[in-house]
């Protein structure tokens, strides 16, 4: 696992992280609450799933407005990026499955 302070959206960063450190997954959000958890001595465990795998980038205009700025300059943009928003939707309700699964697996017995 590679973890990251950045966002990593394009495929050709994904692949770069996966030829330089053999990593098959890019962690994002876990190393911030794990940095805080240790501080505040409070148990951690991340559980992850997969929304987007080493062949997706994420359309730039919807990354430039849901992590970035926020304006509304990049939505006219959405139209032309439908097809691959609609991709991304589609592997995050999969995602939300396997996740369920896995914490009903884990925490229901």
């Amino acid at each position: 696992m590679f973890c990251s302070n950045n966002i990593i959206y394009k495929e050709s960063e994904k692949k770069d992280i996966y030829e330089k450190y053999q990593a098959s997954l890019i962690d994002m959000e876990s190393e911030g609450v794990q940095k805080v958890c240790i501080k505040y001595k409070i148990p951690f465990v991340a559980i992850k799933v997969v929304l987007d795998d080493s062949d997706t980038s994420l359309p730039e205009d919807l990354v430039n407005f849901y992590f970035k700025d926020k304006k509304l300059k990049y939505l006219y943009k959405f139209p032309l990026n439908l097809f691959a928003i609609i991709r991304l939707g589609l592997c995050f309700f999969k995602a939300q499955s396997v996740l369920k699964k896995v914490c009903r697996e884990l925490f229901e017995k």
